[in-house]
Formats: structure tokens, sequence, C-alpha cells
């Protein structure tokens, strides 16, 4: 017998129709993606791809910026 995960958006959807969930997992039935589905898996690729040029602040390496505000003085 063969153990297999569950994945917290496989609780989530028991929640709302165990019966899908037992298709999906015992049977291995696949689920058709919808057209709004596909939106989102769109979405979240574009927000990944954005949040990985995000590497500078300002021009400046992060690394640099984190340099600089670790050795800065504070004075009264």
């Amino acid at each position: 017998m063969v153990e297999e995960m569950l994945a917290v958006s496989d609780i989530t959807q028991y929640f709302y129709c165990p019966r899908k969930v037992y298709f999906m997992k015992t049977l291995g039935i696949k689920i058709k993606a919808k057209p709004k589905m596909d939106m989102g898996k769109e979405e979240h690729e574009k927000e990944h791809r954005r949040v990985k040029e995000r590497n500078t602040v300002y021009g400046f390496p992060e690394e640099e910026i984190a340099q600089v505000i670790h050795d800065l003085a504070v004075e009264d």
C-alpha cells in the first residue's frame, strides 16, 4: 500500500466537496482546469517573476543596503 501525503488544499477541498477528493486521490481522476484556474496560475507565475526581478532597492543591491544600515551609527 502506497501512502500519499495530503496537501492543505486537499483538506480545504474536502470540506467543499468530499467526493471530488475521493475521485482525485483514490480513483486517480484528473480534474480539468477551468479558465479562471488557468488565469490564477498565470498571475501567480507573473508575480513570481516580478519578485525575482526585485533584487535592488533604488538601483543598489539589497546586500549593500543591509551593510549600510547595519554600520549606521545612531546619534542623539
